[in-house]
């Protein structure tokens, strides 16, 4: 059995095909309905959608447009896909061809981060400023890197994300988190390195850098952190998973330090059945 924090496509919702799989984000289809909620609400009825061409934006701007057939009442001026390897002019083309349907200026967007920062550049570039009316998903949500520099653009545009709350125990965890007490992480000394812009001895990700570690860097306090949005749904997949190991090994090696033999070789079926019926208070 899987348990994903972020795998949002509206296909793994399917029981005949991924039986074993949960999550414990929405499908794209819940956010699809909220964008179209927006326009509705926006009063717009003609739009246009514009997806990364992939299973994250194809799905997503496949479930808003099926949701508002059934619903009724906005059209779709015009479905455009961005390329996996978009060829130079690629996105200054697709402004260009939104253009043609002067009247849909609301785009909905499933696009990832990068093809959002070539779409805002190439709409800054054709002196598009004020014209979109941007709707973007998750992908965008709160992220401040499709935007930088570029903000003007980008101004009024309305995004998406999953109801989260920010969890201070990780914050209080992670900010007190250090080279000297975070050894068994392997990845952590690479990221100290970019987070502080130093480099460490002789054999540092870093070359070039301008100054060396001292070690005693602190996060939160020599450098800006903001807790990653994700991580309410890492903590809560790890959850789930910990709590139904510990009910399947109460029932089944009850008063058994370590796996019993009932638990051995666990049976994924089983293990499914006690995820499903996970119950927890969420940080």
């Amino acid at each position: 059995p899987q348990i994903s924090y972020a795998s949002t496509a509206p296909e793994l919702s399917d029981n005949t095909r991924y039986d074993f799989f949960s999550r414990v984000v929405p499908p794209d289809s819940y956010q699809a309905q909220a964008m179209l909620d927006i326009v509705t609400a926006m009063g717009w009825n003609y739009v246009s959608t514009l997806a990364s061409e992939g299973n994250y934006g194809e799905s997503g701007v496949e479930a808003f447009i099926q949701i508002s057939r059934e619903i009724g009442g906005v059209c779709i001026a015009q479905s455009l896909k961005i390329p996996r390897e978009p060829r130079p002019g690629e996105f200054d083309k697709i402004i260009v061809r939104l253009l043609e349907t002067p009247n849909a200026r609301a785009i909905i967007m499933f696009a990832n981060e990068d093809d959002i920062r070539r779409v805002l550049d190439a709409a800054k570039r054709s002196n598009q400023t004020g014209h979109f009316l941007w709707v973007g998903s998750d992908s965008w949500g709160s992220k401040i890197s499709p935007v930088i520099q570029q903000e003007q653009v980008a101004e009024g545009a309305i995004t998406i994300l999953p109801k989260r709350a920010s969890v201070e125990a990780f914050d209080r965890y992670f900010r007190s988190r250090s080279l000297s007490n975070n050894r068994r992480n392997v990845w952590f000394a690479e990221f100290w390195e970019e987070n502080f812009n130093c480099k460490l001895g002789m054999h540092g990700k870093r070359p070039g850098s301008p100054k060396k570690c001292t070690g005693l860097e602190k996060v939160g306090r020599d450098s800006s952190y903001e807790q990653e949005g994700k991580v309410q749904f890492v903590m809560d997949a790890v959850y789930a998973m910990a709590h139904a190991l510990h009910n399947m090994h109460r029932d089944l090696c009850f008063g058994y330090p370590g796996l019993c033999p009932r638990m051995s070789n666990i049976n994924g079926k089983e293990l499914l059945e006690y995820i499903r019926k996970v119950k927890f208070n969420g940080e």
